[in-house]
């Protein structure tokens, strides 16, 4: 699957993070992308439309220049989108190797971010009875966590 994407801008536009959504792409399937013939890492954001899959990529481009994404079929997806729960009934570290976010057991939150310590607490009308925290998200760009 190919797909072609021009300059968004009248100047040159230098690498960044970019969201596109890639038509009749699946969320989740296993694909390796080139672009203009060389390979380069993707991400599934998790989001599908009915115009495709959304992905993040890093891009850049030349004043007017026009870029070619290849798709192709793969062993393994780069995106890890299953929701895989975490243990944090007496607190738990998340994250990045080095930055990982820490929070304490119920009834407290954030206790600390990579080799700092952090105070902070939950203030309501009604004490915190339960919490989950689970990883959506894992791919080489971006690690997606949600606490309910």
């Amino acid at each position: 699957m190919q797909m072609k994407i021009g300059s968004p801008l009248f100047t040159r536009w230098t690498e960044q993070y970019v969201t596109i959504t890639v038509p009749g792409l699946e969320v989740g399937s296993p694909q390796a992308l080139k672009i203009d013939g060389s390979p380069a890492q993707f991400q599934y954001t998790g989001k599908e439309t009915a115009g495709g899959a959304e992905i993040m990529l890093r891009l850049s481009f030349e004043q007017g220049q026009m870029r070619t994404l290849e798709f192709e079929p793969t062993a393994a997806a780069s995106t890890d989108l299953s929701s895989v729960e975490i243990p944090c009934e007496n607190g738990a570290e998340f994250g990045v190797t080095g930055h990982e976010l820490r929070i304490g057991p119920l009834g407290t939150f954030l206790t600390g971010c990579g080799g700092f310590a952090l105070e902070s607490s939950v203030r309501c009308k009604f004490p915190l009875v339960q919490r989950s925290l689970a990883r959506l998200n894992d791919g080489p760009f971006f690690i997606d966590y949600e606490l309910k």
